[in-house]
């Protein structure tokens, strides 16, 4: 889901199911811990200070800074990512899940990914009874997009390779054009 922040834009808010198990990569600060309310990790463009945040009117105490130091210009996926427990979701958020009865996730774990979801799915449904879950495996999806982004990558590939064999004739006709002035003083 994402969220519009002033000052900031567009950002995407990622709600972690048990935030001990798995957090982003951190530049400064520590992780979230998942006893405590309204703490958050942030990437170095929503906030490049550990405090307060203000989101919808809530205050977050931002934990820390996420991100894998590439310099400062070089494009970081946790620039505009809030993360966050998914009990602390801001309200607009929760309103909008609750629209669409539907809630998509990633399962991110170091250990068992399988588990992991199981363990949501039960932990959901002794919540909320009524709830139904269905699991959708998206390897193939991926392998789909994998396989284009390398098609993509071939035909990237074609200027270079074309000014390549351009330069080679240019080349050969330098030299005969050589041989040929060559030719004609003897």
């Amino acid at each position: 889901m994402t969220l519009v922040l002033p000052k900031v834009g567009q950002v995407a808010v990622v709600g972690l199911v048990s935030p001990g198990d798995w957090t982003p990569p951190l530049l400064q600060g520590t992780s979230i811990d998942s006893n405590k309310s309204n703490e958050i990790v942030v990437g170095r463009l929503v906030s490049d200070h550990i405090g307060p945040l203000n989101i919808e009117d809530k205050t977050y105490r931002v934990m820390g800074i996420a991100g894998e130091d590439r310099g400062e210009k070089l494009i970081n996926v946790y620039n505009f990512k809030i993360y966050m427990d998914i009990k602390d979701l801001p309200d607009s958020i929760k309103k909008e899940m609750e629209k669409r009865h539907l809630l998509r996730f990633i399962v991110r774990s170091n250990a068992d990914p399988t588990a992991e979801i199981e363990r949501f799915i039960t932990a959901i449904t002794d919540i909320e009874p009524g709830v139904q879950a269905a699991v959708v495996n998206e390897n193939e999806n991926y392998q789909r997009e994998k396989n284009t982004r390398q098609g993509v990558n071939e035909v990237m590939g074609y200027p270079y390779k074309l000014f390549l064999i351009a330069l080679i004739n240019c080349v050969n006709i330098s030299y005969l054009w050589i041989y040929l002035k060559g030719k004609k003083f003897h």
